[in-house]
């Protein structure tokens, strides 16, 4: 199945992600949700991989995802999704 990648925006230099973090260290995975979870952000420490997900699919993958990109990946997903994170 193909899906059309959100296109990332630019965060703020002091952006802070307003989203719940949990490091699995067994799993070596970051996950991270906003409010009502229906928008996540998964990161496989072990591969480099990261995906963001909206209500359980897929809307974009990443490979060696720098903290730069990881911020803007989460400003991108708590804009475009706000509508979600808010219910």
């Amino acid at each position: 199945m193909s899906f059309q990648p959100i296109q990332l925006k630019q965060a703020p230099q002091d952006f802070v992600p307003n989203c719940d973090t949990h490091h699995d260290e067994v799993g070596n995975v970051m996950r991270q949700w906003f409010k009502g979870g229906r928008v996540r952000f998964n990161y496989y420490k072990s591969t480099g991989l990261a995906e963001a997900l909206v209500d359980n699919r897929v809307v974009g993958t990443w490979t060696n995802v720098t903290v730069g990109m990881w911020g803007n990946i989460l400003f991108t997903l708590q804009t475009e999704f706000n509508h979600l994170i808010e219910q």
